[in-house]
């Protein structure tokens, strides 16, 4: 059995193609209120250091050298 990864799925949609094996993760991490905290903050429970673009459209505007994301406000530099 395979399955798509779920960031992929969130990145890319129906287009996702990495696939795990099942067994082939190894050891998982449980984290706690999973859901309680992606109720809360969505998408930040999976990526909260503002590292991935997501497929529900634009993720950050640019200004002056710095990305603002405007789901949330956070800034950070943009990459070169």
């Amino acid at each position: 059995m395979a399955a798509v990864r779920m960031m992929d799925v969130l990145c890319h949609g129906a287009a996702a193609t990495t696939v795990c094996l099942a067994g082939a993760l190894g050891a998982l991490d449980e984290v706690s209120d999973f859901w309680l905290s992606y109720q809360g903050i969505g998408c930040y429970a999976i990526d909260p250091k503002h590292k991935a673009s997501f497929m529900d459209g634009v993720r950050y505007a640019a200004a002056n050298g710095v990305e603002t994301c405007l789901w949330c406000g956070h800034q950070h530099r943009a990459a070169n």
